[in-house]
């Protein structure tokens, strides 16, 4: 399976609020696979398939906003004490594969690397 990594912006995009200031940052980056989308979307956006790159934390809250499989999934997150973050992640075919598109507003910790590592052998073995 083919893999590629690109990042837009630079993590400084803003999200503009009704009164038209900036008020949260927001960065995107994509990631292409060699895979279908429904494949992509069972290993990234189910239950199951998130528990297996999402990084444990007893203390995160994580509730689906939107969700419209298998191109659209999108979630607030947040730990104790901390403020929560928004991830938007598309799921798109392209001719090489799916191109996986996460946004995440108010960055926080969104496990970029973990579910790129997941879903390389995760998808080789379908």
């Amino acid at each position: 399976m083919k893999l590629s990594q690109q990042q837009t912006g630079d993590g400084g995009g803003r999200e503009e609020s009704a009164s038209g200031t900036s008020e949260r940052p927001r960065v995107t980056h994509s990631v292409d696979l060699q895979a279908s989308p429904e494949e992509v979307w069972a290993a990234l956006a189910t239950d199951h398939g998130r528990t297996r790159w999402l990084e444990s934390d007893p203390d995160r809250i994580l509730i689906v906003e939107r969700e419209q499989s298998p191109t659209h999934i999108s979630w607030w997150w947040w730990s104790e004490g901390e403020p929560p973050s928004h991830v938007d992640i598309r799921v798109v075919s392209i001719a090489t594969g799916t191109r996986v598109i996460v946004t995440e507003t108010a960055p926080g910790s969104f496990p970029l690397a973990s579910m790129t590592a997941f879903l390389r052998p995760a998808l080789a073995l379908v």
